[in-house]
C-alpha cells in the first residue's frame, strides 16, 4: 500500500509539472510565437504523464479499503479533470497551427500556379541532383558552389541544411565531421571544418597540377588518330587549365613542364605537325591547346570525306582486301608525279638534329656525345623512337631506358604496398612485411632483408618512425610515390 501510494504521488507531481509548463507557454503565445513542434512535444509529454497517473490510480483502487474507495475516486477525478482541460486547450491550438499551415501552403501553391500559367505555361524544370563529395581537393570548388546555390542559401532551418550536407559527403569528407551531433549550432562548425580541410587554395592548385603531371592518357583511353580520343584528351586538359585559371594560376607558370608531357601522348603524325608549326612555342600551353583543337577539327573533316560516297578522292577495294587495307587509286599522270616525288625525297637524306643533308644516325652532334647526354637528347625527341628501332646507335639507349622504367615501376609498387601494410595491417604482419622474415621450405629461413633500409635509400626519410607517420596519410604517401625519381 505504501509503495503504490508513493507511485501515485510521484505521478501527480510529474503531471502537475508538465501541465503548468504547457499552460505558461499557451498564455504567453501572443507575445512570442510558439512553434508547432514545441507544442506537439509538450502535448505528448502531458499524455505520457497522464497515462502513468492512470496506472498508479488503478493500482491504488485494487488495494484501498472499500469504505474509502468512493471518496478517493472523486478526488482523483477532480484532479484529472483540471489537468485535461489544459491538454484540450493545447490540442485546439495545435489544430489552429495545422489549418494555418494548410491555408498558407494552398495560397503559395495558387500563387505559384498563377505565376506559372501567366509567364511560363509549358516550362517544367528537371529534378536537380547535387553531386557527392568524397574528399578530393579538385572536386571541392564545384561541390561547394552547387551546395551554396541549392541548399545553403535556401530558406531552410539549419538542422535541415546539416542533414542535406551529411547525406552528400562520403569517404574522408564524411569522416571529417563524423563526431558532430545533428544540431543547428554544429552546421556552421561542420562547414568551417570542411572549408579548412578541403578548401585550401594551395592544396587545390597542387592537386590539379599533380593530376596533369600524373595522367597517362595513352594507357587510359588509347589516344590515337580518332577524333573522339583526341577530344577526350583536349576536354580533360581544358578542365584542369580552367580550374587553375580560376585560382589565379595561368598556363605560363607550368606550360614549360606540361607541354612536353602532353606531346608525348599524341600520335606521331600529330607531333610532327606540331613540330612544323610550333617553333618558338615549345613551352606555350595555350598555343598547344589551340593547335590540338584545330587538329581535331581537321581530322573530323577528313573523316567526313572518307565516309562520304561522293567525295573527290575515291577509293577501291582490291578483291580479298579488307576495309583497313584500302589503297588510293591515282590516274597515270598522277602516279608519275607521286612516284617522282617519292624517289626525290627518299634520295635526299635529312638529319632531324641539325637539319643537315646526312643521315641522322651519322650526325656528329649525337655521336660525339657520351652515353648519358645521348640518352637525354633522344628523350627530348621521342618521335625518333619508332623510326630508329633498327639503328644500332639507339639500341643501347633503348635497353637502358626499358630497364630504368621497369625498376622504377617495381620500386613504386613496393612502396605502395608497404604504405598499405602500415595503414591497414596488424603489428605482427607489419613487422613481417618490413623485415621480410619469411620462412622457406624444409624449415630453412631466407636471408633477412629489411624493407626499411630500401625505403631510406629510395626516399629522403631517415627513420622508421618518420616513414610510419608519412605512410599513415594515404594522400601524402601516394603523392610521394608518384613524385619519386630514382637514380641508377
Amino acid at each position: 500500500m505504501e509503495e503504490a501510494t508513493r507511485r501515485r504521488i510521484a505521478a501527480k507531481s510529474w503531471l502537475s509539472r508538465v501541465v503548468n509548463k504547457l499552460q505558461q507557454n499557451l498564455e504567453r503565445a501572443s507575445e512570442s510565437e510558439m512553434t508547432e513542434t514545441e507544442l506537439l512535444v509538450q502535448i505528448e509529454d502531458v499524455e505520457k504523464r497522464l497515462t502513468q497517473l492512470d496506472d498508479a490510480q488503478a493500482q491504488i483502487e485494487t488495494i484501498i479499503p472499500i469504505e474509502d474507495l468512493e471518496s478517493d475516486i472523486e478526488a482523483a477525478a477532480e484532479f484529472r479533470d483540471k489537468k485535461t482541460q489544459i491538454l484540450t486547450l493545447a490540442k485546439e491550438r495545435l489544430k489552429g497551427f495545422t489549418k494555418t499551415k494548410e491555408s498558407s501552403s494552398q495560397n503559395v501553391d495558387d500563387a505559384s500556379d498563377a505565376t506559372e500559367h501567366s509567364s511560363r505555361p509549358n516550362t517544367k524544370l528537371p529534378k536537380l541532383e547535387l553531386p557527392k563529395f568524397s574528399g578530393y581537393y579538385t572536386e571541392w570548388q564545384t561541390f561547394i558552389d552547387k551546395f551554396r546555390a541549392v541548399v545553403d542559401e535556401a530558406d531552410l532551418p539549419a538542422v535541415n541544411k546539416f542533414t542535406y550536407l551529411q547525406s552528400l559527403l562520403q569517404g574522408e569528407a564524411a569522416s571529417a565531421i563524423a563526431g558532430l551531433s545533428l544540431t543547428a549550432e554544429n552546421y556552421a562548425v561542420a562547414k568551417d571544418i570542411l572549408r579548412k580541410r578541403f578548401g585550401r587554395t594551395e592544396r587545390i592548385i597542387f592537386s590539379h597540377v599533380q593530376k596533369l603531371l600524373e595522367t597517362n592518357w595513352s594507357s587510359n583511353s588509347t589516344v590515337g588518330s580518332t577524333p573522339s580520343n583526341l577530344w577526350r584528351l583536349h576536354d580533360d586538359l581544358q578542365t584542369r587549365v580552367r580550374s587553375l585559371q580560376n585560382l589565379g594560376i595561368s598556363g605560363e607558370t607550368y606550360g614549360v613542364i606540361l607541354t612536353p608531357l602532353i606531346l608525348h601522348q599524341l600520335p606521331q603524325n600529330t607531333r610532327l605537325e606540331w613540330a612544323r608549326r610550333g617553333e618558338g612555342h615549345e613551352g606555350d600551353l595555350e598555343f598547344l591547346l589551340t593547335f590540338l583543337f584545330e587538329e581535331i577539327q581537321r581530322r573530323e573533316r577528313s573523316q567526313t570525306f572518307d565516309n562520304s560516297s561522293g567525295g573527290i578522292a575515291t577509293t577501291r577495294e582490291k578483291p580479298g582486301v579488307g576495309p583497313t587495307e584500302k589503297r588510293r587509286q591515282y590516274g597515270t599522270a598522277a602516279a608519275l608525279v607521286v612516284t617522282a616525288k617519292d624517289q626525290q625525297s627518299s634520295s635526299r637524306p635529312h638529319c632531324v638534329f641539325c637539319s643537315g643533308s646526312h643521315y641522322s644516325e651519322k650526325c656528329a652532334e649525337l655521336t660525339n656525345l657520351d652515353f648519358s647526354a645521348r640518352k637525354d637528347k633522344l628523350r627530348q625527341l621521342e618521335v625518333l623512337r619508332i623510326s630508329w628501332k633498327e639503328h644500332k646507335i639507339n639500341k643501347e639507349v633503348q635497353a637502358a631506358d626499358v630497364k630504368e622504367r621497369l625498376i622504377d615501376q617495381l620500386i613504386k609498387r613496393k612502396l605502395r604496398y608497404v604504405g598499405h601494410v602500415i595503414r591497414e595491417s596488424s603489428r605482427h604482419l607489419l613487422q613481417l612485411a618490413l623485415e621480410c622474415r619469411i620462412k622457406g621450405r624444409r624449415g630453412r629461413e631466407r636471408p633477412e632483408r629489411r624493407c626499411t633500409d630500401d625505403i631510406k635509400q629510395w626516399t629522403h626519410y631517415r627513420s622508421y618512425g618518420e616513414i610510419k607517420r608519412k605512410a599513415e596519410s594515404s594522400e601524402e604517401w601516394r603523392v610521394m610515390v608518384a613524385n619519386l625519381r630514382t637514380e641508377y
